[in-house]
């Protein structure tokens, strides 16, 4: 049931069966590099394989906006502008990320960090490099602290940190002068019913008043 008008056949200029297909130039159901292109378009190269070869489901080039990255990964949906393309400048892949300077979901320190902001190095991962979840920086004020230690949801202001200034973990702890939950000889105690001290170990140093309140509390 074939026609010829020209070369409008439905054998293409390079010998493929092209069943129903229709030829303006080159744009014949079958690419310019020889790929079968299902009902596919050509405008330049914009036709559904890519410029370098990649088979891209209906997919389009603007430059080099293709859905496959300027660097040859498999972007699906991915728009490019400049290097701000769905893979960062790192080469990492980075779903709907965008990109402002290094601003990008992954860390100047190149840790993969979703969702995640700088401002200088404000960013999801501390200056020491650990891994902080939803942390904020002013200063050293980290949620780990100036000494390196894990420290969640913590508060520094000079040595008050949630870590004591000997490097103890005080839970929820204060500090007022040397008057932490850890005493400066390491012994510890607690704040009683009365507000008063006590010692929760023997305390062979301690004055009258100390000893009674830890017998009380023991």
């Amino acid at each position: 049931m074939g026609r010829r008008g020209g070369y409008g056949e439905r054998v293409s200029r390079r010998g493929e069966a092209v069943p129903m297909g229709r030829r303006g130039g080159y744009g014949e159901r079958v690419s310019r590099r020889g790929e079968a292109v299902p009902m596919g378009r050509r405008g330049g190269y914009g036709e559904r394989v890519s410029r370098r070869g990649e088979a891209v489901p209906m997919g389009r080039r603007g430059g080099y906006g293709e859905r496959v990255s300027r660097r040859g990964e498999a972007v699906p949906m991915g728009r490019r502008g400049g290097y701000g393309e769905r893979v960062s400048r790192r080469g990492e892949a980075v779903p709907m990320g965008r990109r402002g300077g290094y601003g990008e979901r992954v860390s100047r320190r190149g840790e993969a960090v979703p969702m995640g902001r700088r401002g200088g190095y404000g960013e999801r991962v501390s200056r020491r490099g650990e891994a902080v979840p939803m942390g904020r920086r002013g200063g050293y004020g980290e949620r780990v602290s100036r000494r390196g230690e894990a420290v969640p949801m913590g508060r520094r202001g000079g040595y008050g940190e949630r870590v004591s200034r000997r490097g103890e973990a005080v839970p929820m702890g204060r500090r007022g002068g040397y008057g932490e939950r850890v005493s400066r000889d390491h012994r510890r105690w607690r704040t009683g019913k009365r507000g008063q001290t006590v010692w929760l170990e023997p305390v062979v140093e301690a004055t009258g008043a100390q000893l009674i309140a830890w017998i009380r509390a023991t």
